[in-house]
């Protein structure tokens, strides 16, 4: 990776053959150029869109979930050296390309660069950047990288066979003029959008200990927006970090309570989402619950350890807005076919689907599971990948890891295994408030 000045990874031409064995449909440079763009934007990047996107938009296809793991190591490793690179250093380069003043260097180069500028603004594109984020400067840049890009696409041309001679001298000085110009509009975003960055983790840390500097009466309104008294909801816990990183709540927060959840229970369908065949669980809640214990609902279902942290947000996607914990769930679920998205344990992410079907009519103080199918995957598995990954070792008799992982995932384990009375038994203990809505 000598543009970059950084120690290769896994080493440019393994790193190569990998992308190209598993069906990547860009060329290396394009990769590091897209990922890096995806480092500099501002918002978090879905790595299952990113992956989708180097395989140029499809799904992505692996002979084995060993070609799986190794591809998406790669890629997250790169990823890795990238962002370390963009921390510690001032100036991001380009990939090397020795420009020669002949036909064929010069179609080789505008190829190179073009792809590679055009990858890197899709990059940005991807990781939720916008415009009115930036100065006035670091829109220019924007803007000249747009222009720039625009040229390489449609404007320069190599000149014909027979054509005057000075004319590819020219043409060489002028695309070592431009690579300059992208690099600094380059370095500048990444400059911006890093302080900007910045900017939102000290605004996250200042609102997650608001309510330490503000002078809030024992009862008075809490002021994270749980509608309880400051004594009853925050105070004394401002040491709590794990409390505190979910009591702000989404900002189109309702405060009029729906009627329709009076004495009812929703019934939600909630999927552990890219798992096949689908792990899924329906279960049934009662409407004065909050997401803290839907939290609690989701673990009994799918057997987790609660060991890691969790992170609920609204629509189908980890990328929406964040919701409290102490938000209840009737003032977020309002009609059938709304979706938030429930996160856990942000190194495996295992990321579930939660879909509102229906209001019931059936009375219970605990959550009921109703149907379901297929065993959650054990704890600290590796994410999706990972276990089927395992999945398949235990499963090949002559797999060199047979043994060892046959003896990690346990003899009797099954992954069509579901028994919701099982699960039953696990919901029995948990029980939110029970009160009227209205």
């Amino acid at each position: 990776m000598a543009g970059y000045n950084l120690k290769p990874y896994p080493g440019d031409e393994k790193c190569k053959e990998i992308l190209k064995k598993c069906g990547c449909k860009l060329s290396f440079p394009e990769v590091r150029a897209f990922l890096m763009g995806c480092i500099s934007a501002v918002e978090h990047v879905q790595m299952d869109v990113m992956f989708s996107h180097l395989q140029n938009g499809d799904e992505p296809n692996f002979d084995t979930m060993k070609d799986a793991q190794t591809y998406m190591g790669t890629v997250m490793g790169l990823w890795n050296k990238l962002a370390e690179h963009q921390d510690h250093h001032n100036s991001f380069c380009l990939s090397f390309f020795e420009l020669e003043p002949t036909k064929e260097s010069l179609e080789k180069y505008l190829k190179l660069r073009g792809s590679e500028l055009k990858q890197f603004v899709k990059g940005l594109d991807y990781g939720g950047t916008n415009p009115d984020d930036f100065s006035e400067p670091g829109r220019f840049d924007i803007e000249q990288l747009a222009k720039m890009d625009f040229m390489y696409e449609n404007v320069l041309k190599i000149p014909e066979s027979g054509q005057d001679d000075k004319e590819i001298p020219k043409l060489v000085k002028q695309l070592r003029q431009m690579n300059n110009m992208i690099e600094e509009c380059i370095n500048g975003v990444i400059q911006e959008t890093k302080q900007i960055r910045v900017e939102m983790m000290r605004g996250m840390r200042e609102s997650m200990s608001h309510h330490q500097s503000l002078k809030v009466g024992r009862n008075e309104p809490c002021p994270c927006g749980s509608g309880k008294k400051y004594k009853k909801c925050c105070l004394g816990k401002s040491n709590d970090a794990s409390s505190m990183a979910k009591v702000y709540p989404i900002s189109d927060y309702k405060k009029e309570e729906p009627h329709e959840s009076e004495g009812k229970m929703f019934q939600f369908e909630i999927s552990l989402n890219y798992s096949d065949p689908l792990i899924w669980r329906q279960v049934l809640v009662p409407a004065t619950f909050t997401f803290d214990n839907l939290h609690s609902t989701i673990q009994a279902l799918f057997d987790w350890e609660n060991d890691h942290m969790h992170e609920f947000t609204a629509g189908k996607s980890f990328r929406g807005e964040k919701i409290s914990g102490r938000t209840p769930l009737a003032h977020f679920f309002e009609r059938p076919r709304q979706k938030a998205t429930y996160v856990y344990d942000f190194g495996d992410s295992w990321e579930h689907e939660i879909l509102f079907e229906k209001w019931s009519d059936e009375k219970s103080a605990n959550p009921v599971c109703l149907e379901g199918a297929n065993a959650a995957p054990p704890e600290d598995s590796g994410g999706i990948p990972g276990y089927y990954w395992k999945l398949e070792t235990i499963q090949n008799k002559k797999h060199l890891d047979h043994e060892s992982m046959l003896e990690w995932m346990g003899e009797n384990f099954d992954p069509a295994f579901f028994d919701k009375d099982v699960i039953n038994k696990r919901l029995k203990r948990i029980k939110g408030k029970q009160k009227n809505l209205n």
